[in-house]
């Protein structure tokens, strides 16, 4: 429905267009004073040509495009003039390389503080590894040593402590002993008064003594056993297990000290990295601030499509990335760029015939063939509104040597030619709530009469139904 009421439209306005024309014909004919001379047309059957016309320009079929390589927009400091005769290697345009040549020296101090960064990030790692294999052996060590701590106590102090304490105990219970002894024979020396009594007190007093030294190897054994000697295995285990813990402790800061000297080193690497290639793409980029033609030829500038927001090309002017400056086409092969409506593209195939006529060379018909149809409508710019276009190329089969392109033509592509059927002027057609319309001679009068059209021209359009041959239709509608 869509499809069918845009037809409408362009048929309606095809319509209007002629009436408003012949409506002034008609008055330029009838004069200031008389009337209106009504003009009727016999219709006869006949072929009927069908054809597309549209405007376009000429281009290359084969052409080399020179872009703008940079990111971003940039300026146009020197643009060698359209039309130029250019030999392989000539320079054409150059762009404005300042800022560009900002960044790269920025860039390139960066890259050499990330290789100092770099560096200095490696000595660390080194250094950190270094220092936790020295912290490791340490604590390796520590546990070694306070092993060899637990066990010679456990099998060797332990017991010659117990040992001596026993020893102890035996010296002083034989030291006790023979004081008792002696003391014995003193008192029975005195009591038979070959000893003197101050003698026995003395041996008394000896014999407290021994005593007491006695009760107190007894005591440092039991304090050994209970206490001391616990006390001390106790101390070296938990100097062992502090040892071993702190092994661990170790692995774990130097496992952590290691991941963060591993990381810098990585974020070094990987930030040197990314400002070489920064720099390298720079670099890269710094040799298309100046372009050189690759071939031979006529240099013509791009110009933007009609809906493009793009500038024109020329010295100062601003072009963003992947713009197309200019062209070198080979004018050896040639062919005509149309825009096609909507209203017609169902028409137009590739093979179709067609003949163009070039602005520059207005007296000569060139013969030509469709050689491609969009599948897509031309892109529109958001103001843009109505009916969509499609790009058209037609190949140019004759020698158009000395033409150079972008010129203007006039293409006329063939659709069908149809045979003996019956047509009108367009003209003589009028519409009227969606319906067709002509006005036919019947006798004096004239009646209005509904017909079925079909295929069209730029000047008549085939009647289907509702139109004899041989009646006369009024080629204007009637005043009333």
């Amino acid at each position: 429905m869509k499809k069918t009421s845009s037809n409408k439209i362009k048929i309606y306005a095809v319509l209007a267009a002629v009436v408003v024309i012949g409506i002034i014909l008609l008055k330029n004919r009838g004069g200031s004073g008389g009337d209106v001379v009504e003009e009727y047309h016999e219709i006869k059957r006949g072929d009927l040509h069908i054809s597309v016309k549209e405007g376009g320009s000429l281009e290359a079929v084969e052409e080399v495009k020179i872009k703008n390589m940079l990111t971003g927009n940039s300026k146009i400091i020197y643009l060698l003039p359209e039309g130029s005769q250019v030999k392989k290697g000539d320079l054409l345009v150059e762009l404005d390389a300042t800022e560009m040549m900002e960044q790269i020296k920025k860039l390139a101090l960066e890259v050499e503080n990330n290789k100092t960064a770099l560096v200095t990030a490696k000595n660390n790692l080194f250094i950190d590894k270094s220092t936790v294999e020295s912290e490791e052996r340490s604590a390796k060590k520590d546990i070694t040593f306070a092993k060899m701590d637990l066990e010679k106590f456990t099998k060797l102090d332990k017991q010659q402590q117990l040992r001596n304490a026993q020893t102890s105990i035996t010296e002083a219970l034989e030291s006790y002993k023979l004081v008792e002894q002696r003391y014995g024979w003193s008192k029975k020396l005195a009591d038979k008064g070959f000893e003197t009594k101050s003698q026995v007190d003395r041996d008394k007093l000896d014999l407290n003594g021994k005593a007491k030294a006695l009760e107190t190897a007894k005591s440092r054994q039991k304090m050994l056993q209970e206490y001391d000697l616990p006390k001390q295995e106790a101390e070296l285990s938990s100097k062992m297990g502090e040892a071993e813990k702190k092994l661990l402790r170790v692995k774990k800061q130097g496992e952590s000290k290691i991941s963060r000297a591993q990381s810098e080193f990585a974020s070094q690497e990987v930030k040197l990295k990314l400002n070489q290639e920064r720099l390298a793409e720079k670099t890269e980029q710094l040799k298309h601030t100046k372009l050189y033609a690759p071939v031979a030829g006529l240099i013509l500038y791009d110009r933007a499509g009609r809906r493009s927001r793009s500038g024109p090309i020329e010295q100062g002017a601003t072009i963003s990335k992947n713009r197309t400056i200019m062209k070198i086409p080979n004018v050896a092969e040639m062919k005509a760029v149309l825009s096609v409506p909507e209203f017609h593209i169902n028409k137009v195939n590739v093979g179709q015939q067609a003949s163009v006529i070039l602005d520059s060379v207005s007296n000569r018909r060139f013969s030509g063939k469709v050689s491609k149809v969009s599948l897509v409508p031309e892109s529109t710019s958001w103001m843009d509104e109505g009916e969509k276009s499609y790009a058209v190329e037609v190949l140019i089969k004759d020698d158009v040597k000395g033409v150079k392109p972008n010129v203007s033509v006039k293409t006329e592509i063939t659709i069908g030619k149809l045979e003996n059927v019956l047509s009108v002027p367009l003209q003589a057609l009028s519409t009227s709530e969606g319906q067709y319309f002509c006005y036919v001679k019947d006798g004096g009068d004239t009646v209005k009469t509904k017909v079925t059209i079909g295929a069209m021209n730029n000047s008549f359009v085939e009647i289907k139904e509702g139109l004899n041959e041989g009646d006369m239709v009024l080629l204007t509608q009637p005043s009333d």
